[in-house]
């Protein structure tokens, strides 16, 4: 019997498709950096994923700043997921993205975080969430959290979404 719920082995140049995208998950999982460091964007047909990561020491504010936008291009951000590590008692009060373009926040996302527990002494947040942002060329992103007093912590976010 044919119709249309019948089950159908895919077709070559279905199979075809599907290698590419295995490559793009080992290109933005191997892009992935170490603490205190920056990842070089990674763009692999129009797909984009950047991963930050910063240690903030006794401060009440930490923030990960993203690369720019390249010239001539604009950034669709459809994901944005972070990990925070928190030593100390102070609170998180603000957690948000922000567009900036020459030093002034254009644009404000909050964003979600949950707890996860303590470990060595550190609270241990996580957030993935939705977003709907659009990066003109030269504009960039920032991840921000703000504390209600000094506390050593380490936010690590990776942005992803569609470079064209």
């Amino acid at each position: 019997m044919t119709g249309r719920f019948e089950n159908r082995q895919p077709t070559m140049a279905a199979r075809q498709t599907a290698l590419p995208r295995w490559a793009l998950v080992i290109a933005l999982f191997a892009a992935m950096p170490t603490h205190g460091a920056q990842a070089a964007a990674v763009s692999v047909d129009g797909f984009y994923n950047q991963t930050v990561s910063k240690s903030c020491p006794t401060t009440d504010v930490c923030q990960t700043p993203f690369s720019a936008v390249p010239a001539g291009k604009t950034l669709i951000v459809t994901n944005v997921s972070c990990t925070i590590q928190a030593g100390g008692t102070a609170l998180l009060t603000d957690f948000y993205m922000v567009l900036k373009e020459d030093d002034t926040f254009d644009y404000k996302t909050y964003l979600l975080p949950v707890y996860l527990g303590a470990s060595g002494g550190n609270r241990q947040l996580r957030s993935n969430n939705p977003a709907v942002h659009i990066a003109k060329a030269r504009q960039k992103l920032t991840v921000l959290t703000r504390y209600d007093g000094a506390i050593t912590s380490t936010l690590t976010c990776s942005i992803a979404g569609e470079l064209k």
